[in-house]
């Protein structure tokens, strides 16, 4: 393994940092989606209500389910991206190859077992047993997701560094907020089929599609907003603190 063990705290801390400035706002955005899903609750509703709870009380609200649960989440694939984008661990293996294997297990495993919990606790059916359906959609949601968080990035950096007269750096910047916005027009759909399985059990695909054509727009338009701080704004401090620290 090609890497400082002394460079280990730096890439934590820097994962767990960023992880906790952009947990907040996920778990509020999350959760408003998949009640928006089911029928509980507007978008509106969800997302004004829960920065009311952030901001009045804030000790129950980083103790609360979705934001362990969100933290838990952004800390490990945050954490574990940094561990491995710059190390070797398998011989002849690239490390960028390494790495998004790495980053999409670690990120896959706990974000599908955060959607699942929160399919649960938050939606409209009551607890019941999670549809292998929906596993294998949030699966594929995932690939693309982490993907377009860590994969495609620096591609389009390069990309836009060559077209425009921008540095290595803004360009780069550019690619990372922009990439998880644009993805999200295609897995937005992954989402919400695999919610509405869990929640509507036995409906039929025509059925399924009318309602995931009515929630599209501002499903896609809410994960858009959720993303941005997740992987756009949080990747740019995960990058610039570790960019500082070293």
């Amino acid at each position: 393994m090609d890497l400082k063990s002394s460079t280990y705290p730096k890439d934590i801390l820097s994962g767990l940092v960023a992880s906790f400035f952009v947990s907040p706002t996920n778990a509020i955005l999350d959760r408003s989606v998949i009640e928006f899903a089911n029928g509980k609750a507007t978008v509106k509703d969800g997302v004004r209500n829960g920065f009311r709870r952030l901001f009045t009380q804030p000790v129950e609200f980083f103790t609360s389910y979705k934001f362990r649960w969100m933290y838990f989440v952004y800390a490990m694939t945050y954490c574990v991206n940094n561990l491995t984008d710059q190390a070797s661990y398998i011989p002849d293996l690239p490390i960028p190859i390494q790495n998004l294997l790495a980053t999409f297990v670690a990120n896959t495993i706990c974000g599908i077992a955060k959607d699942k919990a929160y399919a649960q606790h938050f939606g409209a059916a009551a607890a019941s047993h999670f549809p292998v359906r929906s596993l294998f959609l949030f699966f594929l949601r995932d690939i693309i997701t982490v993907a377009s968080a860590f994969t495609f990035p620096p591609i389009l950096g390069k990309w836009i560094q060559k077209q425009t007269d921008y540095s290595e750096r803004t360009s780069k910047m550019i690619a990372q907020l922009a990439c998880p916005l644009l993805i999200q027009i295609v897995s937005t759909p992954l989402h919400l089929l695999g919610l509405d399985i869990y929640n509507r059990k036995g409906e039929g695909l025509a059925s399924r599609a009318r309602l995931i054509a009515k929630l599209y727009p501002a499903a896609t338009g809410m994960r858009m907003i959720r993303f941005l701080p997740a992987y756009g704004i949080g990747g740019v401090i995960n990058t610039e603190l570790r960019r500082a620290l070293k």
